[in-house]
């Protein structure tokens, strides 16, 4: 999208959702047309609002299907190959969406039509196979990554530098920032490009269409093109997944145990960092939690201790007062 409508979307954080519709209902037009009938097809399309550097950069990226059912429930196999025909009836939908709101005049839409370089680019190079899970988890985690990766930052403590190194980039002409640790931190620049990627409270940036909406997922087991595709145990894991024995049934809460907390909350830290905070680091023995500690200061009288009792923190910073 060029960068004279990336302003719009800038401004307004709830617009990108209604430019997500846009592009799928573009998706299912494509396959319905280049079918000859009506393909239900399905998309998981997300929103990102950074570029390299923490830069405004509005985009989408997208898991999506190639092809649909039909009417009948056959599935109907459409590859994507040339994109430079989509490409324009993106352009000339997302120019008349902006006029449709007002947002631009009849003058400035001609203009954008105009350019030879319109600023619309679509890619679909990178093929996933069904059967790759490793694959479309890796894909799935690259689509809802942060703005800012700690792996790119350094801090150089006897300078007091925080250095951001990347790849190499051509818009910036280079491959990496160097900026005194309190104007990374404090400083407003360096604040308001970090908050500027910030979505408003309860804005879901990842949207599901059409078989993988969650309105659909709820019918696959009684859909038979669904289930007769399906890969080998994927209508035993559901009936799984769908089953809830009696005597698990909690009449009076609806939480959920804390054994089963606890296993998830672990699994997820082993997962995100690698670690997994119910072994021990010294003998490598599973440890049990006594309980959980949540009062302030309470944390804080426990930190003091340790400090002067002169045991390791497990290398994290203590903030004291804060």
């Amino acid at each position: 999208m060029p960068k004279a409508l990336r302003i719009f979307l800038k401004n307004d954080k709830y617009l990108f959702s209604d430019l997500s519709k846009l592009i799928y209902t573009l998706i299912e037009d494509f396959y319905t047309g280049a079918a000859g009938r009506k393909i239900l097809s399905g998309a998981v399309l997300v929103y990102q609002s950074f570029g390299d550097m923490m830069r405004f950069n509005s985009h989408w990226h997208g898991i999506i299907l190639e092809g649909g059912f039909d009417s009948r429930g056959n599935f109907v196999f459409i590859p994507i190959h040339s994109l430079d025909k989509m490409t324009e009836v993106f352009r000339r939908r997302v120019i008349r969406f902006f006029l449709d709101r007002e947002l631009i005049t009849e003058a400035f839409a001609s203009n954008l039509l105009s350019w030879k370089n319109s600023g619309f680019s679509i890619d679909a190079k990178l093929r996933l196979y069904g059967s790759d899970d490793k694959t479309r988890e890796s894909i799935a985690q690259y689509l809802v990554r942060p703005p800012l990766s700690l792996s790119k930052i350094t801090y150089e403590p006897f300078k007091g530098k925080v250095l951001f190194k990347t790849k190499y980039n051509k818009y910036f002409g280079e491959n990496f920032k160097v900026y005194n640790g309190e104007d990374f931190t404090q400083r407003a620049p360096c604040v308001a490009a970090l908050t500027q990627h910030i979505p408003p409270a309860k804005v879901h940036l990842v949207r599901y269409y059409g078989l993988y909406s969650s309105r659909s997922r709820g019918i696959w087991k009684n859909m038979s093109c669904i289930i007769q595709l399906a890969p080998v145990g994927w209508s035993k894991k559901q009936e799984e997944q769908n089953t809830v024995k009696e005597d698990e049934i909690e009449v009076s809460s609806q939480e959920v145990k804390g054994g089963a907390k606890r296993s998830a909350w672990a699994r997820l830290i082993n997962k995100v960092y690698g670690i997994n905070p119910l072994i021990c680091k010294k003998c490598g023995s599973e440890m049990s939690i006594v309980a959980f500690i949540m009062d302030p200061e309470q944390i804080e009288r426990i930190m003091h201790h340790l400090i002067k009792q002169g045991r390791p923190l497990s290398d994290i910073p203590v903030l004291c007062g804060t």
